[in-house]
């Protein structure tokens, strides 16, 4: 079971050790979100200077649709690069190119996913607020899918999402309040700490998160897309036991290769007999002997030949 605790620590420690790869990252991000959904109020503005009710009715009508386009085809595939470079730069591999990740993938299919994404929550907090926040919690997982895999199917992200975070939305939900307290001294940073900072850090944190509930761990350096999860140059992960046999020798003292009862090369077995030699201690066999009652018999023997005269 995870905590908070554990997962705001590992994802701080990520942050840091790619500190402004990941405030980059993230301006980067805003920059190009707020210019592309900047442009809606621009038109809007410029039809408003018509003055006549159906001109404003037009730009707002505009306004409406650019908005929309501009966070649709813009600001999600963003936000699914983002966290494509923050699942590299969990691996040591920061490069604040990723975030363009979606615009060079499946671009379309992100593009569809993160749309019925938009689109189911924003129906859902049409009923009430809190419909909407269970559907947020509900289909949290489904950029991080994409992030991993842009060919990545729509039904099995939402189901597959739908899946995982079932008893985990409350938890999940207290995870975003920890951070309310970073929230309210923003205001004496003039919201520079939101970005330098706060931001950043619940991104990761979340990204943590994610690990955790597929089931990846939640170590501060565990791998990321395409690496196994491995740990990156640098940070081990604290809880994870070092591989080895468990009788394995150290490097250095390897066993010979042998038999393990051989006699080794150059000695003789020390009760074995040697070859060409007889035993100095063996005796003969002694010859049977005749069963009582019985003669023993002597074979005649010839006598000498007498010699000449």
């Amino acid at each position: 079971m995870w905590t908070r605790a554990q997962l705001k620590q590992n994802g701080l420690a990520v942050f840091k050790a790619n500190y402004w790869p990941a405030v980059g990252a993230f301006f980067l991000t805003t920059i190009i979100g707020s210019f592309a959904m900047g442009i809606a109020s621009g038109v809007m503005n410029v039809f408003n200077l018509f003055g006549s009710t159906a001109m404003q009715i037009i730009g707002l009508l505009l306004y409406f649709v650019l908005y929309c386009a501009g966070y649709i085809f813009v600001l999600l595939p963003l936000s699914v690069g983002f966290i494509r470079f923050m699942m590299n730069a969990k691996n040591g591999q920061a490069d604040i190119g990723d975030i363009f990740y979606a615009f060079k993938s499946n671009y379309l299919n992100i593009v569809k996913v993160m749309f019925f994404w938009y689109l189911y929550i924003f129906l859902w907090s049409l009923l009430f607020v809190i419909p909407g926040i269970i559907k947020t919690l509900e289909y949290f997982l489904v950029p991080y899918y994409l992030a991993e895999n842009a060919d990545t199917d729509k039904d099995w992200c939402f189901s597959q999402s739908s899946a995982t975070m079932n008893g985990q939305k409350a938890g999940t939900f207290v995870l975003g309040l920890s951070f309310i307290g970073w929230f309210l001294l923003s205001p004496f940073t003039c919201y520079l700490l939101l970005f330098f900072f706060v931001f950043p850090y619940m991104s990761f944190t979340y990204l943590e998160l994610y690990y955790t509930l597929t089931g990846r761990g939640s170590s501060p350096y565990g791998g990321g897309y395409g690496q196994g999860y491995a740990q990156p140059q640098g940070y081990a992960d604290p809880y994870a036991q070092p591989y080895a046999q468990p009788y394995a020798q150290p490097q250095g003292y390897a066993q010979p290769q042998a038999q393990p009862y051989a006699q080794p090369q150059g000695y003789a077995d020390p009760y074995a007999q040697p070859q060409g030699y007889a035993d100095p201690f063996a005796t003969a066999a002694p010859a049977p002997e005749a069963p009582a009652g019985m003669a023993t018999y002597t074979p005649p023997v010839a006598p000498a030949p007498e010699a000449p005269a």
